[in-house]
């Protein structure tokens, strides 16, 4: 069978009386025909039962002379009778099953105040008569019987906190707080977390109560995820209560919470922050308000949905919304630092009681059975601090055997950038490439890194992207799409630049794509051959008439205008010189000649070379050495493909 979690058990039981008890008095009875109840008061004892009522969560009923009451209106489940004076004092109490005498006594009041103290919302009635069997012989019960007894005969309030002798008689059936759960899961965090790469998952493996877990990135807050808590299961009903008796282990199996999990995206400093939100002090921070209040509304809460299966559908919606958010008030008053699972324990019970009697209070108007659940807001109170209370919290409250808090800091940052598919397309003029470019970016461990920005500019040739930048999907990818230019003429280029969380390059940055005109394989090149050349006058300007042959898409003949990076297609009938004395290095002629096709096609022909400096006399070469003496010369000729000549050298 599966049992709630542990921490607000104490709560649950004590509206759960509403689960059975087998009664019996002290002074023997016989039995009651008819629809009638029988309080069966201590040998001894001076009470007078005039002005007591029979309490129960569906209704009241006024004890008549002899002690018998009639049990139509108060009897309707198994659940929790008490029996009250005018001021809200509970003189006895029982909870007896289906089918069997309703006899209150003391030695009924006894097994109702175990049975309170830990939840038997899911046991058949067998499993009750069980629980109660096996309270029945444990060796504390004759004395709690005798207290309960003792009570009665002086007609004092049995819910009294000040009743310290009912309280240690109650506690004498519960061995020291060390369980068996509580010494095999003590030591270590909870809730396992692990990474890879940006992917994060948490796990709750030991605690029956719930986590939360703040993401942090560069010091700001990005995420909280709420994480669930494992869930248990217990043995035969004897066998649990022989356990939970004497602080043994409660637990036989256990079921992991479910897994939660989480992507970073971006590269930065991280942190990881995850805790039960036990104290005040760690509720400061997004994830300990939603770790403290998840568990403090499973106190209060879980403790009303008990409550509800006798009293809510009694009480009108307003009021049940009332009483909700009391009991979820009142799971929230807590001490500010707990020492231990006592001083939690008496906070939480008398946090309980105060708001349950502020909703009482406020509430009188639309609250039938107020009597009923004033009681078991005192029963709450005084079963706090018996060592049930101790026991049940600190055997299985995480909240005292576990840290409250675990952190995990780390770097995520790019490591290496290569090109993913995209490179090497043939485009046409105004189109869009098939394929859109496309670079992955990794870690040092090679894992595909989510949320990382590339940086995409056109280095070469004519066209426009899709955009200056875009981020990389779960498998590292970034894309854009290029779309070329009405005029294209050979190869052009795309850089893909990603940066590391310090700024500087990730390996392989810049990526280089390129693309090419549907003519220009590079598979089959048509690199242009220089057959001669002539250096010449042409009127008073110095000519060189260059011959040449060109295969595919022969070559581009014009020259250029503006600075020209020398790697480029720019100026693509090159004319370049180099100066004497100085260092060796070949400078284009920017901006100083023209160029045209003189004959024949951009296949073969002659295209000439006119200088815009310098002035020809009659022999073009002597006149280009007299007007720049020493200077060394060089031509090269190139297709829309980038294929470029052998220069030529004068």
């Amino acid at each position: 069978m599966h049992l709630p979690r542990l921490i607000p058990s104490l709560l649950l039981v004590l509206v759960f009386l509403f689960m059975g008890c087998e009664e019996k008095s002290v002074t023997p009875v016989e039995p009651i025909e008819g629809n009638f109840g029988r309080i069966a008061l201590p040998e001894g004892s001076r009470v007078d039962l005039e002005g007591y009522k029979v309490v129960s969560p569906v209704g009241e009923s006024a004890i008549k002379s002899g002690g018998s009451f009639d049990s139509t209106g108060v009897r309707k489940a198994e659940h929790l009778l008490f029996v009250n004076n005018g001021e809200g004092e509970t003189l006895l109490l029982a909870y007896p099953l289906e089918g069997e005498e309703l006899v209150v006594s003391a030695e009924g009041s006894a097994l109702a105040l175990v049975l309170m103290t830990f939840n038997t919302s899911a046991y058949t009635t067998a499993q009750k008569k069980e629980a109660i069997s096996s309270i029945k012989a444990h060796p504390a019960f004759p004395a709690l019987v005798e207290e309960v007894t003792e009570l009665a005969r002086q007609g004092k309030d049995i819910f009294a906190v000040g009743n310290e002798g009912l309280i240690a008689a109650i506690s004498a059936f519960y061995g020291g707080p060390e369980g068996g759960r509580l010494a095999r899961t003590s030591g270590g965090f909870p809730v396992a977390f692990t990474r890879e790469g940006f992917s994060l998952s948490f796990q709750n493996m030991m605690s029956a109560h719930h986590y939360a877990a703040g993401v942090y990135k560069d010091g700001k807050s990005v995420k909280t995820l709420a994480i669930g808590p494992a869930s248990f299961a217990t043995r035969s009903v004897s066998t649990f209560l022989g356990e939970l008796f004497k602080g043994g282990d409660l637990w036989e199996k256990q079921r992991d919470g479910a897994v939660v999990t989480h992507t970073l995206e971006g590269q930065g400093e991280y942190e990881v922050v995850i805790t039960s939100g036990q104290t005040l002090m760690h509720r400061i921070s997004e994830e300990g308000r939603m770790a403290g209040n998840a568990n403090s509304y499973a106190i209060g809460a879980e403790a009303l949905g008990a409550i509800g299966k006798g009293v809510l559908d009694l009480i009108p919606d307003e009021c049940a919304s009332a009483l909700t958010g009391s009991l979820s008030d009142a799971a929230g008053i807590l001490v500010e630092e707990p020492e231990d699972a006592e001083e939690y324990a008496v906070s939480i019970y008398d946090g309980l009681y105060t708001m349950i009697d502020n909703f009482l209070e406020s509430s009188a108007a639309c609250v039938d059975p107020k009597n009923y659940i004033g009681t078991v807001a005192k029963a709450v109170s005084l079963l706090g601090r018996t060592k049930a209370a101790l026991h049940s919290m600190k055997v299985s409250s995480d909240w005292f055997s576990f840290p409250i808090e675990s952190r995990h800091s780390f770097t995520i940052t790019a490591y290496a950038v290569s090109v993913a598919d995209g490179n090497n397309q043939a485009a046409e003029p105004g189109k869009q490439l098939p394929k859109p470019l496309s670079v992955k970016v990794v870690d040092e461990k090679l894992r595909p890194l989510r949320g990382i920005e590339v940086e995409w500019a056109v280095t070469q040739g004519q066209g426009s992207l899709s955009a200056s930048s875009s981020v990389t999907d779960a498998a590292g990818v970034a894309k854009v799409t290029w779309t070329m230019g009405q005029v294209l003429s050979g190869i052009q280029k795309v850089e893909a630049t990603v940066r590391k969380s310090d700024r500087s390059l990730a390996e392989g940055a810049p990526v280089e794509f390129q693309t090419r005109a549907p003519d220009c394989d590079p598979a089959s090149p048509n690199i242009p051959v220089i057959t001669g050349y002539q250096v010449l006058c042409v009127g008073r300007t110095i000519a060189v008439d260059v011959s040449f042959r060109a295969g595919g898409p022969g070559i581009l003949p014009y020259g250029g205008s503006g600075s020209c990076d020398a790697t480029k297609l720019c100026y693509p009938v090159r004319l370049s010189f180099m100066l004497p004395d100085s260092e060796p290095k070949w400078v284009i002629a920017a901006n100083g000649y023209r160029v045209k096709l003189l004959s024949g096609s951009v296949n073969e022909g002659v295209v000439r070379i006119e200088y815009t400096l310098g002035r020809c006399d009659q022999d073009g070469m002597q006149s280009l050495k007299r007007a720049w003496p020493n200077w060394l010369w060089k031509i090269e000729l190139m297709n829309k493909c980038g294929e470029r000549s052998s220069p030529v050298t004068f």
